[in-house]
């Protein structure tokens, strides 16, 4: 969970993000992180660790083991997350609103030599936004994001979870996008105005039912998830230069058309039973569990046919014969203790460096405070991060931002019911 910010979004996917001059090697969803598809304020304000959230409703989202830890609680969990590298996340959906609209240019008037004209906002849009992040002359600012949105139920409430036989059924339905843009913004010689897109957006859905089992003799929790996961590309290539002496201007490039498929995965969580620890003689008791989870076991692989709606005249296509690629299972593991009201957290993602991602680090620490506010501090990777819970009885809301709130933020809601 790395450069995280708030986003109200709904599931599935965005088109997002470009960069480079088109002839350069096309961006497809191998090279885009595509890790950061789960959201969570509480996670967040913890360093972005959760493997442990059993006590949150929609924590089957993150490991299906948390089905059976909610047995004695019912509850339907909301959240919102996003992260961007170095643009605003007020600024994204602008941001791909314009690409789309250059993009579409091409599709209507590919040898138009002023084919720019109806585009002009557009362009200064993108200009603006690449010149902020660094973009100068012939060299790229590289602008990554992704956005996610989820819900989650666990215990008896709305998303009903059936205890049948010692198993615990639950229900979740999360989505998100990760995109990889790299874009070039200058001024040429005679005053004009150039950009360069290259890039592309990775979008996953994905609808399952947790299933999780309370070992005999103590011995923990394990859950499965399978679901059934979405997966959509859109590509960006286009160059786009405007006129020196008069309104509009030329896009050349291609028309990638957005393309999906769909496939059925699996998900593997544990839950270790709670040791409670001495330290020392005489001092108070520990409570320390730990967790681990493998997502994508089944490593889904999706076919996504390359399809150019319209390209101008030269343009050179340097992207691969299609846009298939594979999911590579991931493995989280994590550890936390607790005692008097406070909870220590520490978790390593992605162990494994899959999907485009990194392993990643996660630290935080939580106090719960006149048992209605929990104040909460982490270091997610690498920036420090805060949060806060309040809980008014079976209502609790979560809210995290990282130390640049406008690059990392979270929010979630969630009822729980006591059964």
């Amino acid at each position: 969970m790395r450069n995280r910010t708030l986003l109200v979004a709904g599931l599935g996917g965005l088109a997002m993000l470009g960069g480079v001059r088109p002839g350069h090697a096309q961006v497809v969803p191998g090279d885009i992180d595509k890790t950061n598809i789960r959201p969570s304020a509480h996670a967040l304000g913890l360093g972005g660790s959760y493997l442990l959230l059993g006590d949150d409703s929609y924590g089957v989202i993150f490991n299906p083991a948390a089905a059976a830890q909610a047995r004695q609680a019912a509850g339907l969990g909301l959240a919102a997350e996003g992260q961007t590298s170095n643009i605003n996340i007020g600024d994204v959906t602008k941001l791909v609103d314009r690409l789309k609209t250059l993009r579409d240019q091409i599709n209507n008037n590919p040898n138009n030599p002023n084919n720019l004209q109806g585009a002009q906002g557009a362009f200064n849009d993108v200009y603006n936004f690449a010149t902020a992040a660094g973009a100068s002359g012939a060299s790229p600012a590289r602008l990554t994001g992704s956005v996610s949105a989820g819900i989650g139920g666990s215990g008896g409430g709305l998303l009903s979870v059936i205890h049948l036989h010692g198993l615990s059924f639950g229900a979740v339905a999360y989505g998100g996008v990760s995109a990889d843009a790299r874009i070039t913004a200058q001024t040429l010689g005679d005053g004009s105005r150039n950009i360069t897109i290259n890039g592309g957006a990775v979008g996953l859905t994905s609808i399952g039912i947790p299933v999780a089992y309370l070992l005999p003799n103590n011995a923990g929790t394990v859950g499965l998830t399978p679901k059934i996961v979405r997966a959509d590309y859109a590509g960006f290539n286009d160059n786009a230069t405007e006129n020196a002496t008069q309104t509009g201007g030329s896009i050349t490039g291609a028309a990638f058309g957005e393309v999906n498929s769909q496939q059925f995965d699996l998900d593997a969580g544990y839950i270790s039973p709670t040791l409670t620890v001495s330290p020392a003689p005489g001092a108070p008791p520990v409570a320390v569990q730990g967790a681990l989870v493998v997502r994508h076991i089944l490593s889904p692989s999706f076919s996504l046919a390359k399809n150019i709606n319209n390209a101008s005249a030269g343009f050179q296509d340097t992207a691969p014969a299609n846009f298939n690629f594979s999911l590579h299972p991931e493995v989280d593991l994590g550890a936390g203790a607790s005692a008097y009201g406070a909870r220590l957290v520490g978790e390593v993602h992605n162990i494994g460096g899959e999907n485009g991602g990194g392993h990643t680090f996660h630290v935080g620490a939580e106090y719960t405070a006149f048992k209605y506010v929990v104040p909460r501090i982490g270091y997610d990777n690498d920036r420090f991060v805060y949060g806060l819970g309040l809980n008014f009885g079976p209502l609790r809301f979560n809210a995290a931002a990282g130390t640049d709130p406008q690059q990392r933020a979270a929010a979630d809601l969630s009822l729980n019911f006591g059964l």
